[in-house]
C-alpha cells in the first residue's frame, strides 16, 4: 500500500516499472526524486520485439491463410481411406483366433467388405490427387472444388451407406442373442463406429468448401463442424481373447492381463521392454498385432523405441526419399508408388522416425 521510490538510483531496465507496479493506490507512493526519462530504461530485445509486431489488419490476413490452409487439410483428410481400410484389414485377419459361432461364415462375411472397402481407398486417393492439383492452381477455383464435392459426397455416402453400414448393422443383428460372442459385437459396434465417424467427416466437408466457394467466412464454416466421437472404444476396455482349451491351431488361453498405470500405449511399450514380442503383446492384451505396433511406434520420435524394429536402413532411406519427392502423399499413396515389397508398417514407421528430425 505504501512505497519510497528514489528513481535516479534504477539501473536495469523496467526497475521503475516494477517498483511503481508494487502500489496499490497512488497515494501511498513517496518519491524521493523526480521521475525523468533517463530513468525509465527499455530492454533493446523489447523495443525489437515491438517493432516486429504485426498489425491487426496483417493478423488478420494471416489468420485466414492458415484457416484456409487448415480447411484444405481436412477436405483431404475426409477422402483418405488409408487407415479406415487398415481398421478392416485387422479385423479380417482377426478371425483366425475367434471363437464363434458360424465362425467361416462370419469370416466371409468380413471378406466380402473388403472390396467396397478397396474401391472407396482407391477413389479417395483419386479425388485427392484431384484436390491437390486443383489447390496448386492460381486463383484457385473453389467454385468447381465445390461442385466436385457434392458430387464426390453423393457417390460416397450412397456407396458406405449401402455398401458398410446396412452390411455391419445386419451382421451385429444376426449375431444378437447368440452365445459367445459378447467380444464380437463389440468388435462390431467399433466398426460400425468408425464408419460413422468417415461419413460424418465426408458430410461435414460440405461446409468448408461451400464456405470457400461462396467466399465466406471460414471460421463460422469451421464451427459448424460437429465433434465426431473417438471412433472405437479405449483400448484398456477391450476384453481379452478368449479360446476354448482344446481348440485345433490355437494356444492355450491366458488370464486378462490388468492394466498398468501410466496408458495404453506404455502399457504395451512396458510389456515389449519385458521382452514379450508384438504377438505375444497382442494376444495377451485381446488386441490386434497392428495395434501394438501403432502403440510402439509412437515412441520412435521419443527415442525409446528404435525405428529398425519395424523397418531396416535401407529400406528406410529409399521410403524417406519418396516421401521428399511426394511430401503431400498419403500413406495408400505412398504404398502405391513403393509397390508390395513395402509394408504400411514400415512406411508408417518411416513417417514416425522423420517426426524426431523436426
Amino acid at each position: 500500500e505504501k512505497a519510497i521510490v528514489d528513481a535516479e538510483r534504477s539501473f536495469a531496465p523496467g526497475q521503475v516499472y516494477v517498483a511503481l507496479s508494487r502500489l496499490t493506490h497512488i497515494h501511498g507512493l513517496v518519491l524521493l526524486t523526480p521521475i525523468s526519462p533517463h530513468n525509465i530504461q527499455v530492454d533493446p530485445r523489447i523495443i525489437h520485439f515491438a517493432d516486429q509486431e504485426l498489425n491487426t489488419d496483417e493478423l488478420d490476413e494471416i489468420l485466414l491463410r492458415e484457416q484456409e490452409v487448415y480447411s484444405k487439410d481436412l477436405l483431404m483428410k475426409a477422402y483418405e481411406f488409408g487407415d479406415f481400410s487398415e481398421e478392416f484389414r485387422n479385423h479380417s485377419a482377426s478371425y483366425y483366433e475367434k471363437v464363434i459361432p458360424d465362425r467361416p461364415q462370419a469370416f466371409a462375411w468380413s471378406e466380402s467388405l473388403l472390396g467396397p472397402i478397396f474401391q472407396l481407398l482407391e477413389v479417395g486417393d483419386k479425388f485427392i490427387y484431384f484436390l491437390q492439383s486443383a489447390f496448386q492452381q492460381q486463383p484457385v477455383n473453389y467454385t468447381l472444388i465445390h461442385e466436385k464435392n457434392l458430387s464426390a459426397t453423393k457417390w460416397f455416402l450412397k456407396e458406405i451407406n449401402e455398401n458398410l453400414l446396412t452390411s455391419i448393422e445386419k451382421q451385429i443383428s444376426n449375431q444378437t442373442g447368440k452365445t459367445r460372442v459378447k467380444k464380437y459385437l463389440s468388435e462390431l459396434k467399433d466398426l460400425l463406429a468408425i464408419t460413422e465417424h468417415k461419413k460424418n467427416a465426408i458430410q461435414q466437408s460440405l461446409f468448408i468448401t461451400e464456405a470457400l466457394a461462396n467466399d465466406r467466412n471460414i471460421q463460422e464454416a469451421l464451427k459448424k463442424l460437429r465433434p465426431v466421437s473417438n471412433a472405437s472404444k479405449e483400448d484398456e476396455r477391450k476384453e481379452p481373447i478368449q479360446i476354448e482349451k482344446g481348440s485345433i491351431g490355437f494356444s492355450k488361453p491366458k488370464a486378462p492381463v490388468k492394466m498398468k498405470k501410466g496408458g495404453t500405449h506404455e502399457f504395451s511399450l512396458n510389456l515389449f521392454r519385458e521382452g514379450k514380442s508384438i504377438q505375444e503383446i497382442a494376444i495377451d492384451r485381446g488386441l490386434a498385432p497392428a495395434t501394438i505396433e501403432g502403440h510402439l511406434m509412437s515412441f520412435i520420435p521419443e527415442g525409446k523405441i528404435s525405428v529398425d524394429l519395424f523397418v531396416n536402413p535401407q529400406k528406410r532411406i529409399l521410403i524417406e526419399a519418396i516421401i521428399q519427392t511426394n511430401p503431400t502423399a498419403t500413406l495408400s499413396v505412398l504404398k502405391e508408388i513403393l509397390g508390395e515389397d513395402f509394408t504400411y508398417s514400415e512406411i508408417k514407421a518411416t513417417l514416425k522416425y522423420q517426426e524426431s528430425k523436426i
